[in-house]
C-alpha cells in the first residue's frame, strides 16, 4: 500500500495535525505500507519528526499561519491542489490523508 499524508506544521502551529498523522503513519508503516508526507516549506523546521518517512515539499510557501488570510484564498488552494497532483500523479497512490484546516472542499474537488 502506498500512502501520502498532506499536512503542514511548524514549531509554532499545526503540530497537532502532524502528530495525528504520524500516529497513523506509524501504524500503516508497521503493517508494511510505504508512507510519505507532503508538506509546505514551514514543516522543514520540524523535519526530524519525519525522519523515518519520505517527505516531499511543496514548491511554494503554504504557511499554516492562520492570521494571514491570503494563504487560505482560492488561489492558494488551487496552487496547493495543482502542486499536490503534480507530485503524486505518478506514485501509484492507494490513499491520501489530508489533515489541514485550509484544504477544504475546493481543494478536494480539484
Amino acid at each position: 500500500m502506498n500512502i501520502f499524508f498532506r499536512v503542514d506544521a511548524s514549531s509554532k502551529i499545526g503540530i497537532g495535525h502532524l502528530a495525528r498523522c504520524k500516529v497513523l503513519a506509524d501504524e500503516f508503516k508497521n503493517k508494511g505500507a510505504k508512507v510519505n508526507f507532503l508538506c509546505g516549506k514551514l514543516t522543514l523546521d520540524i523535519m526530524d519528526l519525519l525522519s523515518d518517512y519520505g517527505v516531499e515539499t511543496l514548491p511554494n510557501d503554504y504557511s499554516v499561519d492562520r492570521s494571514t488570510e491570503s494563504l487560505w484564498s482560492y488561489e492558494h488552494t488551487l496552487a496547493d491542489a495543482n502542486n499536490t497532483i503534480n507530485i503524486i500523479k505518478d506514485c501509484n497512490l492507494d490513499l491520501i490523508v489530508v489533515d489541514h484546516y485550509g484544504r477544504d472542499y475546493r481543494w478536494h474537488n480539484f
